[in-house]
């Protein structure tokens, strides 16, 4: 697992966070126009910060079990290298905004059979840290009201869907009984969801205080 401190300046009140993932760029059924409304969505604001959790692209080729014809767009021979450079191209927009690339079981099978990581490849392009399957993240967010401590446990996820956003989400949850952090975040099951909790803890004044964690 990677873990990195991450300094994060914001000029408004509060800093938004975007986990984006899953967009199996190549694959037939790639929302395109969704991916592009997205970032347009991330560009406008000043003050957004985004962390890449993987399966950014498809790449299903030859050799892998899930390869059927016609499950892929383009030219067999060059399919990684078009799927690298499509959503860079796309995602390079919002470049000085990313904070980091996972990469997914996708990109995984693809390093484990074709000697080329597309995980890290895609972060080289961006400009952004390459940070694995798994990280632990400390986001120090530093804006006019002061400076914030936010710890962030991120993976791309495993496991087929489950029928059930609760099953989904449960899945998921035995992270929070090893990591300690404020945000978990998932991708892998093509689903958006998101559950909170709220702890009474110490907090660094000598009285409790409520800490709210979030599992999306």
């Amino acid at each position: 697992m990677n873990v990195k401190y991450i300094v994060c300046p914001h000029s408004g009140e509060r800093m938004s966070f975007y986990g984006l993932g899953d967009i199996h760029f190549g694959s037939p059924q790639c929302d395109i126009d969704k991916l592009r409304q997205d970032v347009r969505k991330i560009m406008a604001d000043p003050d957004a910060r985004v962390l890449l959790m993987g399966d950014l692209i498809d790449s299903i080729i030859p050799g892998d079990k899930r390869y059927r014809n016609g499950a892929v767009a383009g030219a067999v021979d060059d399919i990684i290298d078009n799927d690298i450079n499509g959503v860079c191209l796309i995602l390079g927009a919002i470049r000085d905004k990313i904070i980091g690339v996972l990469t997914g079981n996708h990109e995984d099978k693809i390093t484990q059979c074709h000697g080329t990581n597309p995980g890290k490849r895609i972060a080289e392009r961006l400009g952004a840290p390459f940070l694995g399957y798994t990280t632990l993240l400390r986001l120090d967010l530093r804006g006019p009201l002061g400076s914030r401590l936010v710890d962030v446990f991120a993976s791309h996820g495993h496991g087929g869907s489950t029928k059930t956003v609760g099953g989904s989400l449960s899945s998921f949850d035995r992270s929070r009984s090893a990591i300690d952090a404020d945000l978990y975040l998932f991708g892998h099951v093509h689903r958006r969801q998101a559950t909170k909790e709220v702890q009474l803890a110490w907090g660094t004044a000598k009285a409790p205080m409520f800490r709210t964690k979030m599992l999306g």
